[in-house]
């Protein structure tokens, strides 16, 4: 689908995968894609208008928006969402441009662990039992939550500062010192399920309705703890549609959201452990399923119609570089369905390889690889 004879300009504030799959679905629509980012390998994509970087400030970035026709910011990273929801009201004061992110008040409830599953807990929607833990209430929080447990910081970018405790005096010894550095923690159980976890998008709009809901089942991710998708397969899952809906409808949501969810096999039972207000890594997977969901996000805050867009289950999406890795450390490397020698196929696609751009892909391959050894 194209958007019409004036084309759109898009800024992407961040690079990284999900910068990649969203530079080539508005690419596919005849977008103008400019990218705040200083990863080299940018310079070699054809679907990016500009590379820039310049000093992160609502006057900075006006000037830059003003300059360059900027229709609309989408965020690629955490915290390039939280820095644009913290200064939407003001950027879209001062300029005409439009901001793909929810409002800051409803962004801090989602991206405050303990706040999020606390809303959760309050209206009966299955996470993981989850108090807030201090140096103060350390024995009933963990009598509540129990052990294994995992110590999870309110408010970091990825995984950091996470960690697995077994037992009450592992959790008095590393406490302080994570809530020294990342400040205020809750204290999560843990969910034993090495096998899978699923990941939701969707998107709400401001009447409460919802585009297509599209879910991933990742069976291979890296580190093998816990981490992100090396392989997945798009699904159907209607019980876990119908509870990140209504979490959704909880907080008013109004944009783009990803939500991760675990899967409790002894309680059998989905738990909803996190929502982030920004694109994740693995969008592509949507895009090969047939929604492009950077379509929707332009279409519905500029107020263009959008044509409606048919899911399709049993898309797979691999993330080479990353599935190597996981290749070098499992001990299910011979084992895995489908096989993991399994290169080509009418269903599977590749996060990290675009044959449309060979010399890009290649140039980002490196990149990645670079700094999964670092």
């Amino acid at each position: 689908m194209r958007l019409g004879n004036d084309n759109i300009a898009v800024l992407l504030l961040g690079s990284g995968l999900q910068g990649v799959s969203v530079a080539y679905s508005l690419y596919k629509i005849d977008c103008e894609v400019y990218v705040y980012s200083s990863d080299f390998a940018f310079k070699h994509c054809r679907w990016i208008r500009e590379l820039t970087l310049f000093d992160l400030t609502v006057g900075e970035l006006c000037r830059y928006i003003k300059d360059k026709r900027i229709d609309l910011i989408i965020p690629m990273s955490d915290k390039h969402a939280i820095w644009l929801s913290q200064n939407k009201y003001d950027i879209q004061t001062l300029i005409k441009v439009k901001c793909a992110i929810p409002d800051y008040d409803t962004v801090a409830i989602a991206s405050s662990k303990s706040d999020l599953m606390e809303l959760c807990e309050v209206n009966q929607l299955p996470v993981p039992r989850t108090r807030k833990v201090t140096l103060h209430n350390i024995l009933s929080a963990s009598s509540f939550v129990g052990f294994p447990a995992l110590i999870k910081p309110d408010h970091s970018v990825g995984a950091r500062g996470v960690t697995k405790i077994s037992n009450l005096d592992d959790l008095k010894k590393k406490l302080q010192l994570i809530i020294q550095k990342y400040g205020s923690c809750s204290l999560q159980e843990w969910i034993d399920n090495r096998e899978f976890y699923f990941n939701v998008m969707l998107y709400r709009y401001a009447d409460g309705s919802f585009s297509p809901t599209v879910i991933i089942k990742i069976t291979r991710f890296y580190p093998l703890g816990g981490g992100s998708s090396c392989f997945c397969k798009t699904t159907k899952e209607p019980i876990l549609e119908d509870i990140c809906k209504k979490i959704l409808n909880l907080l008013d949501w109004n944009g783009f959201a990803d939500v991760d969810v675990l899967y409790d096999k002894e309680e059998h039972q989905f738990k909803v452990i996190e929502i982030n207000p920004r694109v994740p890594a693995s969008i592509r997977s949507a895009d090969i399923a047939g929604v492009n969901f950077p379509q929707i996000i332009i279409c519905d805050l500029l107020g263009i119609p959008c044509k409606p867009m048919d899911y399709k289950v049993g898309m797979y999406l691999r993330y080479f570089g990353l599935d190597f890795m996981w290749f070098l450390k499992s001990k299910n490397r011979f084992k895995v369905k489908p096989s993991w020698f399994k290169f080509f196929g009418d269903q599977l696609f590749y996060q990290d390889l675009y044959r449309s751009n060979i010399k890009f892909s290649l140039c980002l391959l490196g990149s990645n690889v670079l700094k999964l050894f670092r």
